[in-house]
Parts: structure tokens; sequence; C-alpha cells
């Protein structure tokens, strides 16, 4: 929960007024030169996700859709963090807009999505953003994404996309955990359940 302007006035019991608060507020920027934490992908998956319409047709949209969009984009966007070229490719409204893409396609059997009310969707984004679909690093970000989780999301062609990736692209290398020479790591979020119990360590590798 964000505190508002006015609970910090109340809280000061009226001493400072909520335009000497903005106004410090500035001052404090300015002295930083804005150089503050930049937003997560959290963040930018929670503003996006503003742009989703409010009907889609004559029905209205049920908050459990959102909710689920939001929490398999925001699943994704951890299991990226696993890999180092995202942060190093990638901004991060770019991961959170390709994370948002591909819960849209995983979730279309459960909650389907009119074609009108995505097109209205992107078209919101791409206006405050300038970020589309079809945006390279919107679509590679998309690409390895589908790579990371692919026994959940739908491969797609990307071979267009001129964006440099390693040699062999993201691969998935399991081994025993008595493995040597650095080879295993501990249990890796994405790996189902019955791999687990198999007692198998599984890494994300660039071969």
């Amino acid at each position: 929960i964000k505190p508002s302007i006015d609970w910090f006035v109340d809280q000061c019991r009226g001493v400072y007024s909520s335009q000497d608060i903005t106004a410090l507020e500035r001052t404090i920027l300015s002295t930083l030169e804005w150089h503050v934490n930049p937003p997560t992908m959290l963040c930018f998956i929670s503003t996006f996700l503003r742009f989703l319409p409010n009907a889609w047709g004559s029905e209205p949209v049920d908050n459990r859709i959102a909710h689920a969009i939001y929490e398999f984009a925001k699943y994704l966007t951890e299991l990226s963090v696993l890999e180092s070229y995202f942060a190093l490719q990638f901004k991060s409204s770019e991961i959170a807009y390709a994370a948002i893409l591909c819960a849209l396609d995983e979730k279309q059997h459960t909650f389907p999505f009119p074609y009108e009310s995505r097109i209205a969707f992107q078209k919101k984004v791409a206006a405050a953003t300038s970020l589309t679909p079809k945006t390279k690093a919107v679509r590679f970000a998309t690409f390895a994404l589908k790579k990371i989780l692919p026994s959940q999301l739908r491969q797609q062609d990307y071979e267009d996309i001129n964006i440099p990736v390693p040699t062999g692209g993201l691969s998935r290398r399991s081994s025993s955990a008595g493995s040597e020479g650095g080879t295993t790591s501990p249990v890796c979020v994405c790996e189902p359940l019955s791999t687990v119990r198999d007692q198998k360590r599984t890494r994300l590798t660039y071969e």
C-alpha cells in the first residue's frame, strides 16, 4: 500500500502542508539529479495491466483475468533473473511486456481474450511506451522467455529476429546431484516436481 501525501500531512499534525511535502520531494530529486532506483519489472507489469479493457464486448472483465495474467507474468520475470542475458540485453519494460504477452498466450485456453480487446490493449501500451509485440527487443524477449519454460509456453518462429544470441541459444542441462565440476545448481524453480523427487538438479546454460 502506497501512503498518500494527505497521510503524511495527517501524520505531521498539519505542521507541513501537501505543497510543502511536494516541494521538498522535488528539491531532493533535483539534488540527486533523479539518480534513484529505476522501476522494476513488476512495476511495469502492474502499469501495463492498467491498459486492459474494462469490458470485452458486452461482458465486464473479470478481476481474476488480470490477476491470473499478473501472477504468470510475475513468475516469468522471476525466472528471467536466473539468466544474466536478460539483464544485459533487455530493459525491464521490455521483459515485463514480453512476460505479459506470454501470459496472454498461455491463459488463452482458460480465459479467452477477444481479438479486438487484445489489439486495443496493445495499442494503448504502444501509445504510452512505443512498445509493440513487433518491437525487436520485445519479440526476442518473448522468445527467450518461452525457451525458459517450453513445457507451458508454445514455441513460435522467431528466426527472422536479428538480435545477437549466444551460440546454441538457451538450453536446459540436467545432471545428478552428485556430479562434479560445477555442473549442478540448486533445484530450479521451473523444474517439474517429478524431477525434483528424482533428486535431479537443473540449470539453464548457454552451449
